[in-house]
């Protein structure tokens, strides 16, 4: 039985993707110009917290999530872009990105 699912399994052929999973082809500037506005993002996000009246801000918990947030995304956007600093066959890429 085991060994039938097993069959099954391998025959499900597997989804044909029109881009890779990461991606690792970037034009000369492209990462610093992304990376830069990743942060200015982060920046806009973090002046809307500020800008929250007195009584918005005492509200800990939601201005803490959203800052959280505004973090995570800044994370999300940049790690790839830094990871190719590490795997980049392209020389002028891994300095660019490091």
């Amino acid at each position: 039985m085991l060994f039938s699912l097993a069959l099954v399994a391998a025959s499900v052929s597997s989804p044909s993707f029109a881009s890779p999973l990461v991606r690792y082809e970037y034009p000369p500037g492209e990462i610093t110009r992304l990376c830069d506005q990743a942060i200015e993002k982060m920046k806009s996000r973090i002046e809307t917290i500020k800008k929250r009246s007195t009584l918005e801000l005492f509200i800990i918990s939601r201005s803490l999530l959203d800052f959280e947030q505004a973090g995570a995304e800044l994370s999300n956007e940049t790690s790839p872009l830094a990871f190719m600093a590490s795997v980049s066959p392209n020389a002028d890429r891994r300095t660019e990105a490091s």
